[in-house]
């Protein structure tokens, strides 16, 4: 995870587990999991609880399963019959916006399982969604906001899951957990 700031921060320093401080701010992880799932939440306020504008928000996955076959994301349409959005050996990118797009990217293997499903709670923004192939033979999915935005409290819960199941109980679960 990434983060880029105004007023920037130069250094972070640990405050505690998972808690850090610089700049004037307080960033803190928690992470639930529950079976291959995790949620990662993400908060960060100032000290002085004055607003500030968050830049950039980035965060990153490599998956490097041998079996990944292709990725569907809900916002592409279909064309040629084909129901995944990109094959491993291809990129992708994919701007998720209210109303028109959800920030949400699943890999499978050649039967339709689950390899890694990724996301965020938040809908209410620009993010761009994008994966792409690695010389090492993995793959790259990344998640980050497009448009600078103002806040007093930052808040984001990024999804990862690995279950094995079949693509639409893992879709399911996650537009469940968006709700």
């Amino acid at each position: 995870v990434s983060l880029q700031l105004s007023p920037s921060v130069e250094v972070w320093d640990l405050e505690g587990q998972n808690q850090y401080f610089g700049g004037g701010y307080h960033l803190s992880f928690g992470e639930e999991s529950e079976g291959s799932g995790s949620r990662l939440k993400v908060t960060l306020v100032r000290d002085d609880q004055e607003k500030f504008t968050v830049q950039h928000f980035h965060r990153s996955w490599e998956l490097t399963d041998p079996d990944l076959y292709a990725i569907w994301t809900y916002n592409h349409v279909p064309n040629q019959r084909l129901n995944y959005r990109a094959l491993a050996t291809e990129t992708f990118g994919d701007l998720t916006t209210p109303n028109s797009g959800i920030p949400y990217a699943l890999a499978v293997n050649r039967e339709g399982k689950n390899l890694l499903a990724i996301g965020v709670r938040s809908q209410n923004r620009v993010i761009n969604l994008q994966g792409r192939p690695l010389e090492s033979g993995g793959y790259e999915f990344a998640l980050d906001t497009r448009l600078p935005f103002e806040t007093d409290r930052f808040e984001e819960v990024v999804y990862t899951d690995t279950t094995p199941e079949d693509w639409f109980s893992t879709t399911r679960a996650y537009a469940d957990w968006v709700d």
